[in-house]
């Protein structure tokens, strides 16, 4: 099985860890859940500092309510998301190897009980970081090839071919 392999394409072997791969999954979603709480936070103190200077208290009572109800209900919702990833399960496959191949026409992987490829023109969108790339395909099917399991140069390549290929729909998270 000598197959010949262009100067742009990428071959890594690597196997999951469950916890880094939820992580990975998570990053990029808890700033925003974070934003958020913090403004309904800021938001439910203003109100609570302005119920004793206000003529009718009620108003401020309630937008204070208000605010504590949707800061609940944020920090609610980014509990659930780090519970409900059914990403990490498929991709983690019983911490089977993985053996990606990148070229130029896209991606393809074969683990013992899984093979399967990802065509450039199905990705929707990627993101990189210092320890990962996320490729985003299909309706709401997510890849992860782990950094370390790339050369400095593979990966400065993938980079530079994501980039290329996506847009603006390749971005930067840390």
């Amino acid at each position: 099985m000598a197959e010949e392999m262009s100067p742009l394409s990428i071959a890594a072997v690597f196997r999951y860890d469950r916890d880094t791969l939820a992580r990975w999954l998570r990053a990029g979603r808890g700033k925003r859940y974070q934003l958020y709480m913090l403004i309904f936070g800021i938001l439910a103190v203003n109100f609570i500092f302005a119920i004793p200077s206000a003529q009718h208290k009620g108003p401020p009572v309630f937008l204070t309510a208000v605010c504590l109800v949707a800061l609940g209900l944020v920090f609610y919702r980014s509990r659930l998301s780090d519970k409900g990833m059914p990403a990490v399960d498929a991709l983690y496959n019983g911490g089977e190897e993985y053996r990606l191949f990148l070229r130029e026409e896209g991606f393809s992987f074969k683990t013992a009980g899984r093979e399967g490829e990802i065509p450039f023109s199905s990705i929707r969108e990627a993101d990189e970081s210092d320890s990962c790339f996320r490729i985003y395909y299909g309706d709401k099917e997510v890849f992860v090839i782990p950094k370390e399991a790339l050369r400095e140069e593979q990966s400065a390549a993938l980079g530079h071919l994501l980039g290329e290929r996506l847009g603006k729909n390749y971005r930067w998270r840390s």
